[in-house]
């Protein structure tokens, strides 16, 4: 699956009465054309043991990861399930499988301590501090995030400083962007910018300027939702509040253009979430989260599995991946029913090799990362 780019408690309370009034005006609480298809607010299986099943799951994700793992740090972009007879042949490695993928197994680290797992993750954290960085020559956002947050774990500084410094050579080439005009300026101009021109672009600017570029690429409101957690997470580990914010306006801006009518419909409502859930106490992004939390609620089945249909039938909703990002919508908003109901449902879906098959017959490692770390979290809310 190509999505990146190869490239106040009052609240709380209101919200369940609130839902039950919007049933009956379905056309009022959805967007047009989705439907609810499942429960909004679904009862708690009788799950005994349910952290424990979790480790497991965990465990065997993080040991397919590991397996998996190419010499040089990166993973494929798909791969073989071992199940699976007559499968399509797998994609290979593509830039941007680094970081990503390698998160998953770091998060996993917290819980397992396994050293093969630690091996892993510098083995890409490795490949990642070789590579050279400029305006021109920029790491993936998720790469930045895998540098900061490996270097936090295992306490080095030059490993976090240069995922610190890769955001900072992200936001000049955003800056270049905007003063230039282009979305896809010559290299040469780019590097000729003064640093006094670079630091004369607002944060705002600077987002937008991303925005403009993302839908240039072809990226819809639905992608770029989920496009932006990486970086507003390392925004927020370095202190860069005002980006941080900046990328929350751009969010905020693009909701009402979230559709079911097109792919990664349920990726972008529950990166929304994830992506405004710290900013709640304000007004402007209190309205949309809890607007996107019955929304998202509603496309829930009694599997557990959060799935869904365009109005025509030709877009299907509910990948691992949708599940993987809905997981973190779900722990960020405290909804501990319909959570407990996906992380069994997904149990339920794993293969005996510790891995997860797409719709497409495909396994993919980014997936799988994210549902990781997704996981990771999980069983961080309940201690």
């Amino acid at each position: 699956m190509d999505l990146r780019f190869r490239p106040m408690n009052s609240i709380r309370l209101v919200a369940p009465f609130f839902f039950v009034l919007c049933l009956p005006l379905l056309s009022a609480c959805s967007k047009s054309g989705e439907i609810l298809q499942g429960l909004g607010q679904p009862s708690s299986p009788n799950a005994p043991g349910e952290a424990s099943f979790v480790v497991e799951v965990v465990e065997a994700l993080q040991d397919r990861l590991v397996l998996i793992q190419n010499a040089d740090g990166g993973w494929d972009w798909s791969s073989l399930p071992d199940e699976l007879e007559n499968s399509t042949q797998a994609e290979t490695e593509h830039a941007n499988m680094f970081g990503v993928n390698a998160l998953g197994v770091l998060d996993a680290h917290r819980v397992t301590q396994k050293p093969a797992a630690r091996a892993a993750v510098e083995k890409t954290v490795s490949a990642l501090m070789a590579k050279p960085l400029s305006r021109t020559k920029r790491l993936y956002s998720s790469d930045c995030e895998l540098l900061v947050r490996a270097g936090q774990s295992f306490q080095d500084s030059t490993v976090r400083d240069k995922g610190y410094a890769c955001q900072v050579v992200e936001k000049e080439f955003f800056a270049a962007i905007h003063l230039l005009g282009k979305t896809s300026p010559q290299e040469k101009k780019v590097e000729e910018l003064t640093q006094q021109q670079i630091d004369s672009v607002t944060d705002t600017q600077l987002a937008l300027a991303a925005r403009a570029r993302s839908i240039s690429m072809g990226r819809t409101a639905n992608l770029r939702a989920f496009d932006w957690t990486s970086r507003m997470r390392v925004a927020l580990e370095r202190g860069d509040t005002r980006y941080h914010r900046a990328f929350a306006e751009v969010v905020a801006m693009d909701y009402h253009d979230l559709s079911v009518e097109k792919d990664w419909f349920l990726l972008g409502l529950a990166a929304t979430i994830s992506n405004l859930i710290s900013l709640r106490s304000e007004a402007q992004f209190e309205a949309i989260v809890e607007e996107a939390r019955i929304r998202l609620l509603g496309f829930q089945k009694e599997s557990g599995l959060f799935e869904g249909v365009s109005s025509n039938g030709s877009k299907k909703h509910g990948s691992i991946q949708d599940q993987a990002f809905i997981a973190r919508a779900l722990i960020a908003l405290n909804e501990k029913a319909s959570l407990l109901k996906l992380a069994v449902a997904l149990k339920n879906k794993m293969l005996p090799s510790g891995n997860f098959i797409e719709s497409d017959g495909k396994e993919t490692p980014e997936t799988e990362s994210e549902l990781l770390t997704s996981l990771v979290l999980y069983l961080e809310d309940k201690n």
